[in-house]
């Protein structure tokens, strides 16, 4: 019919056009894309579209529906798949990096897929099958999972936070590797783990019982995550201390740095480690590496992992909020007792209001000199430490006024919302904050010695950029304060 050729051909013309956004559209079994990479989709459905050796690295299909299609051959690497529901066929298809926050997979099978380190957050799995698929470092925070079968799939290095477990099988071995969640998967409802081939399936209480008998083997082979993952279960933190000393100790040896990424990430995540014990992995690392035998690739290979292993370990372990401060300020280089004065102040700010923070200073010898603090923690402490700063420095309430704002009209749109409580902590931060300078304003000093300072004129710029939690609204991840702005 020429009618729906031409139909058709300006479809496809439409689809082709670089950098389109097509906007609730319905495309059937007649669509035939050969390339899907970097192009948007909103609102749109998909229905037995079938989608063989597509290219789809880096496309968008944000609140769409693909119902009864087939993905096979295809890489949808770095896909964003937001709000998206799939009832699909994936064959041999890469989904790594991927972005799958608030989806639903549901009545699929996968056979032969990759989700590495794909992202899961709110996201519903359900009765899904997976087939020779893997998941190794992916991150499922928030999710369901329910009526799955993950027996024929690898879990090494994946992360579960927060996530619920109804009638799951998960896999005998690799469910030993994850680096975050075990104990969780242990305590969901009706879980059961098998072999890959399906002859050895037991429940949750059998499962325990024998991997209790296996750390013997696991400590002769060297499968530090798991002893580690057994240890941490059984309470013996002294010994999954031990364990992954041992485990960065091999690693080290035999220059294995993937084992050396994930135990240092397991040892943060799971927060039960003293700061002195993380610093003591981190010096392991250090100790144990002969950097002069180490190939140049090798070398390169461990530079990275040990800058990793120091963020994760030291300078900001992956469960807390992070925020880099820039003062960029009008002290000359050899003016050291105005820049000593200067530190002293933000670290007496710092002290009283984010006292768990792990902090560093940089001062970065420009013309003139530029100050950067890195600190790690709570998102409720962070924010009140930055507005504190800069305050007293500039003695403006321009920045608390506008996070106030903020946090209003976030607690507006949570308001029937259960994850709410960072906000409503961040509110009361923020009043108690704003009601000390408010009485300082008026004359009462009371003990805010810091707040009731009078300022200064030796910066330029104050600005921040915010490694932040997924509850926090996006216009607080940076912020910047010129003097301009002063009042």
């Amino acid at each position: 019919d020429l009618g729906q050729y031409v139909q058709l051909t300006l479809m496809l013309y439409q689809f082709t056009k670089h950098d389109s956004c097509q906007k609730g559209i319905v495309y059937g079994a007649e669509f035939l894309p050969n390339s899907l990479q970097n192009k948007h989709f909103i609102d749109c459905t998909f229905d037995k579209t079938n989608f063989s050796g597509v290219r789809a690295c880096n496309v968008s299909l944000e609140n769409c529906i693909l119902k009864q299609c087939v993905i096979a051959n295809s890489n949808f690497k770095f896909s964003d798949l937001t709000d998206t529901k799939l009832y699909i066929m994936g064959m041999a298809s890469s989904f790594d990096s991927s972005d799958f926050s608030n989806a639903t997979l549901c009545n699929s099978q996968f056979e032969g897929c990759s989700f590495s380190e794909a992202y899961f957050f709110n996201t519903q799995l359900l009765n899904t099958r997976f087939i020779h698929s893997e998941f190794e470092g992916a991150i499922f925070k928030r999710t369901y999972l329910e009526d799955l079968d993950l027996s024929k799939t690898t879990l090494d290095f994946a992360e579960f936070s927060q996530a619920g477990f109804n009638k799951v099988v998960f896999p005998y071995w690799s469910t030993l590797h994850i680096t975050k969640g075990f104990s969780d998967i242990l305590s969901g409802n009706d879980i059961y783990f098998s072999t890959s081939d399906g002859t050895h399936c037991i429940n949750q209480t059998q499962y325990i019982e024998e991997i209790r008998l296996l750390i013997p083997y696991f400590s002769d082979v060297g499968d530090f995550l798991a002893l580690t993952n057994i240890f941490i279960l059984e309470g013996e933190i002294k010994k999954a201390y031990n364990s992954i000393i041992r485990g960065l100790k091999d690693a080290a040896k035999y220059s294995h740095f993937k084992l050396l990424k994930y135990l240092c990430r397991m040892a943060s995540l799971v927060g039960l480690f003293s700061k002195q014990e993380l610093h003591n992995f981190y010096n392991t690392i250090e100790e144990n590496f002969l950097i002069h035998s180490l190939s140049y690739n090798e070398y390169k290979n461990y530079l990275q992992e040990l800058d990793s292993a120091k963020r994760m370990l030291i300078d900001k372990p992956p469960e807390r909020d992070s925020i880099s401060i820039s003062i960029q300020t009008t002290i000359p280089q050899d003016d050291y007792k105005r820049l000593s004065e200067t530190i002293r102040i933000i670290d007496a700010i710092i002290l009283e209001t984010s006292p768990n923070a792990i902090c560093h200073f940089e001062i970065r010898h420009n013309s003139p000199i530029e100050l950067v603090i890195q600190a790690a923690d709570a998102i409720i402490a962070l924010l009140p430490m930055f507005a504190t700063i800069e305050y007293v420095l500039n003695k403006s309430t321009t920045y608390i006024e506008r996070l106030q704002k903020i946090i209003i009209n976030q607690k507006q749109l949570k308001k029937n919302k259960t994850d709410n409580a960072t906000i409503e902590q961040l509110y009361n931060q923020v009043e108690n904050l704003k009601e000390k300078i408010d009485n300082i304003q008026k004359g009462n000093h009371g003990n805010h010695e810091l707040l009731a300072l009078p300022g200064t004129d030796e910066y330029n710029r104050i600005s921040y950029t915010l490694s932040n939690s997924y509850d926090i609204p996006q216009s607080l991840r940076t912020y910047r304060t010129e003097k301009k702005d002063k009042i």
